[in-house]
């Protein structure tokens, strides 16, 4: 059987929006910096992907959609408590659909927080809508926000393919990915993850894998997950729904715990 997707005819509305995406795709990565659901998913310290409140584990045979449609820019900002401080707090976010106009970061009010060790900033942040298409979670939407350095330079990367995918391709723009990780030696932090997007296919916006917008704003509302016995789930770092939105790589302002790289294991 073909690994290939097939190209195929496609909707006139869906080519319209490829045509439309295009331009506000070149936008949103001249903005970018240069170096850098059912629940959310999240990349930790240990290098590891996990989705929703129980931190269920990603696997590297998960096959994801990534709606491009649904990619967001903007900024956010929280407070910074320090970690003997209490729980941090989002004081702001500013996100726009592709296409939209971002807000200069100058233009953007200054937030204050009197339990904040240093003065709240705005951040750079992207969001992706993804959907799982395989094993256990099939069907499961999640939601990907990252204001780190390599976060934000894996959603580059991401962007880079989709733009010449449009040119080569225009019925088939949803990348089919799988998520892993890379890591490099910091100087002060020694090993350090960074996340992977790893597009393995691509499809078309007919084939299932866009995200109804209705659906996409029922998921900012907390659900209780249905158990399923394929499932794997692993215990919560510490402090781990914290830094998920903050960033996916340690700050340089505070030095991390190291956390070993856990052994993956396939599902069978």
């Amino acid at each position: 059987m073909a690994t290939e997707v097939q190209k195929k005819k496609v909707s006139s509305g869906a080519l319209a929006a490829a045509n439309a995406l295009k331009g506000s795709l070149q936008k949103v990565k001249s903005a970018l910096p240069e170096t850098r659901g059912s629940g959310f998913m999240s990349f930790g310290k240990d290098g590891i992907w996990t989705f929703g409140a129980a931190n269920e584990e990603v696997f590297d045979d998960d096959l994801i959609a990534i709606n491009p449609l649904a990619i967001e820019t903007g900024f956010i900002c929280w407070t910074d408590r320090g970690e003997s401080g209490p729980k941090n707090e989002v004081l702001g976010e500013v996100m726009v659909k592709l296409g939209g106009d971002v807000p200069l970061k100058h233009t953007l009010p200054q937030k204050e927080d009197d339990r904040s060790v240093k003065l709240p900033e705005w951040r750079e942040q992207i969001k992706l809508t993804m959907r799982f298409m395989s094993g256990p979670n099939k069907d499961t939407q999640v939601s990907y926000a990252t204001t780190s350095l390599g976060g934000i330079d894996a959603c580059r990367g991401l962007i880079d393919q989709l733009l010449l995918q449009l040119d080569e391709d225009p019925a088939n723009i949803v990348p089919m990915v799988t998520l892993d990780s890379d890591h490099y030696t910091h100087k002060k932090w020694g090993k350090t993850y960074t996340p992977v997007i790893r597009i393995k296919s691509w499809a078309s916006l007919d084939d299932g894998a866009q995200v109804d917008e209705e659906e996409e704003e029922e998921q900012e509302a907390p659900k209780v997950e249905k158990k399923a016995p394929a499932k794997r789930t692993r215990k919560p770092v510490e402090e781990i729904e914290e830094a998920e939105m903050v960033a996916d790589e340690p700050e340089q302002e505070e030095e991390p715990e190291e956390a070993p790289r856990r052994e993956r294991t396939r599902r069978r």
